[in-house]
């Protein structure tokens, strides 16, 4: 056997895809580059034959040392009302951009509960949330939901923190913030256009301290005491994966560098002596973060419980991010399962024609297998723990993940193979176990048989009215999925608003995110063009009066069209209600883009007040009731 056929056997062992097609029908090859690179990042050289040779063996030896995994195919959890014929339809918020007279400049759960309260009045079955995943304190500026640090906890600046118990019986917390310097700095927050995250952060945590301080003064004290038994209860049942959370964030407040790859080498290992004793000195610290995340999980409990009070048959709708970020406590804690030689990424389509590397460490499908999928049935849980349904961002990534080797393009990257029939059937029986809908989040360069699997198994898949084209038109309502989840666009897409003004175009044009002048001009001419087809859609259905394509937006119109479609769910985008035209996240932005910061311009009891909303809950009611 040459050397080039003992490498084409590796990587097929290791599950490298020898090509892809993309969404414009074109065939791409792997590169021999990026088949060494992506093996060398599995810890499987390939520089030579003889180390090919080793890595093959090496790699046979741990797949027959894995027991087989017996599971028995069965459907995922539905709610009653999705059953039969049921079509059901929710709101989906940015959770941070909510604003109220009461916040601290960042939409919390509160404000979560008073939109579950006016949502139910309307109608709406659910309510749609980005991820809640923990970021990181020390950083708060890092404020993507899909980069976090960790998918099992939250993120504690989502806390109402005067709605905390101990915060009313704590004379040192009421001090501070009753002063009137505290309530100014409180106004100017709750002006900002986006949220000010370093200055939220300050403010929570400085008063989250001192009520933690008090709690353990006043609680912590007495073993017998309700508040004390319940967070020793959260402790117990969240353990080990929690204090390791703990322990990290502790351990990232006494370190200088970022990046815990970067730290001596007796801290990069969360099972060491040194860690160990770290934590013993730090208890007090440790615990705090402890006590945040038990303080969150009441809340967010708190809210889908008001959620199916109010009769929601779906209640909360959570989103899982596809990753965590590398120098986040997720890598650190369960650096057995993780990669850190490569990245999560798409290949180039039309949104990003030079390929995405989203900086997410993928995990390794075999340490997954050799571990009997724990790590990941330990997400599906802490992620469904509240949720009716549950977002499974990049479902794609199950079957097989587009990885970006380190140093490398996202143009480069190679698709690695992932054991899709059996974490499917974890997926399934975690959502029966949990009574969580999944919803599939199908998007991109789709693998054949995936959304087959999907529906077979009783998953939601996620289309788009952006994406649902025939042709050069749209597709008519009733040639849609009825097992699929409706929507008009995501967060990586522009409002509706923004679509139907080009304004999109514009963005990434002062971004430099257009290869060239003539991408550009081409997709302007393709714009005017789907709005066009779109009017003309919304015409066969009678939906809009006269020949002319509307100089703005028919919002009801539109969800009015998705209304009618056969699918199980359908979700509306506050943004669209309110006629918003600033994007939400620029995909292949950080910094020169406000992603993940922008807050609405009115209240939430303003917007459930808004005659716009409150006509479009009865528009769609009327539509899916016929």
């Amino acid at each position: 056997m040459s050397e080039n056929d003992a490498l084409d056997e590796l990587a097929d062992a290791a599950g490298i895809e020898p090509g892809y097609t993309d969404t414009w029908g074109v065939y791409h090859a792997t590169s021999r580059t990026a088949r060494c690179a992506v093996l060398a990042a599995r810890g499987l050289p390939a520089g030579s034959e003889a180390e090919i040779r080793d890595s093959l063996a090496r790699l046979r030896a741990r797949e027959q040392a894995v027991p087989p995994f017996n599971f028995a195919p069965a459907p995922a959890w539905r709610p009653h009302a999705l059953q039969d014929d049921g079509r059901l339809w929710g709101i989906a918020v940015q959770l941070y951009s909510l604003r109220s007279v009461r916040n601290w400049g960042i939409g919390d759960f509160t404000d979560l509960a008073e939109l579950i309260d006016g949502a139910a009045e309307l109608g709406a079955a659910a309510i749609g949330l980005n991820p809640l995943h923990a970021l990181f304190p020390t950083r708060p500026e890092h404020a993507s939901p899909y980069s976090p640090s960790s998918r099992l906890f939250l993120n504690p600046l989502y806390l109402d923190v005067e709605a905390v118990p101990e915060f009313h019986d704590c004379r040192a917390a009421l001090r501070r913030v009753r002063s009137k310097a505290f309530q100014a700095r409180l106004r100017q927050l709750r002006a900002k256009t986006c949220v000010d995250y370093t200055g939220v952060a300050a403010t929570k945590f400085a008063v989250l301290e001192q009520v933690y301080r008090f709690f353990r003064g006043a609680c912590l004290v007495d073993a017998a005491h309700p508040r004390a038994r319940a967070f020793r209860e959260f402790q117990a049942q969240r353990n080990p994966a929690l204090r390791r959370f703990a322990t990290f964030h502790a351990l990232g407040e006494n370190r200088t560098a970022i990046d815990w790859r970067e730290w001596p080498a007796q801290w990069r290992d969360p099972g060491s002596s040194a860690v160990a004793a770290f934590a013993r000195r730090h208890a007090y610290r440790i615990e705090f973060h402890e006590y945040l995340q038990w303080l969150a999980d009441w809340q967010l409990r708190t809210a889908a419980e008001l959620a199916h009070a109010r009769g929601m048959p779906i209640g909360l709708y959570g989103d899982l991010a596809v990753g965590a970020d590398s120098t986040g406590a997720e890598a650190w804690s369960d650096q057995r399962t993780t990669v850190t030689g490569a990245a999560v990424g798409a290949p180039p389509d039309q949104l990003n024609l030079n390929g995405q590397n989203w900086g997410l460490p993928p995990p390794d499908p075999l340490a997954w297998r050799e571990q009997a999928y724990a790590p990941f049935i330990e997400m599906l849980r802490a992620n469904m723990r509240h949720a009716g349904a549950l977002r499974i961002d990049h479902i794609l990534g199950l079957m097989r993940l587009y990885w970006v080797p380190a140093g490398m393009s996202a143009k480069d990257g190679a698709y690695v193979r992932y054991p899709w029939r059996e974490l499917l059937a974890v997926l399934a029986a975690e959502s029966r176990e949990q009574r969580c809908l999944v919803v599939g989040e199908d998007l991109g360069t789709v693998p054949q048989g995936l959304r087959e699997s999907m529906m077979d198994c009783g998953l939601l898949s996620y289309r788009l009215l952006y994406f649902e084209r025939d042709g050069d038109g749209f597709r008519a309502p009733d040639e849609y999925p009825r097992e699929a989840l409706v929507a008009v666009g995501t967060h990586d897409l522009p409002p509706l608003a923004a679509f139907w003004h080009g304004d999109d175009i514009a963005l990434r044009e002062t971004l430099g995110l257009w290869p060239t002048p003539e991408q550009r001009d081409a997709e302007q001419v393709n714009r005017s063009a789907a709005r066009a087809a779109l009017a003309d859609a919304l015409r066969r259905q009678h939906l809009l009066a006269d020949d002319r394509v509307p100089d703005e937006a028919p919002a009801e119109a539109i969800y009015r069209y998705l209304a009618r479609t056969p699918s199980r769910l359908l979700i509306v985008q506050v943004e669209d209600v309110l006629g918003l035209r600033t994007q939400i996240n620029v995909p292949g932005t950080i910094d020169e883009h406000p992603n993940w910061r922008q807050r609405l311009p009115v209240t939430v009891a303003e917007m459930l007040a808004d005659p716009q909303l409150r006509n479009l809950a009865a528009a769609i009611r009327q539509e899916r009731s016929a």
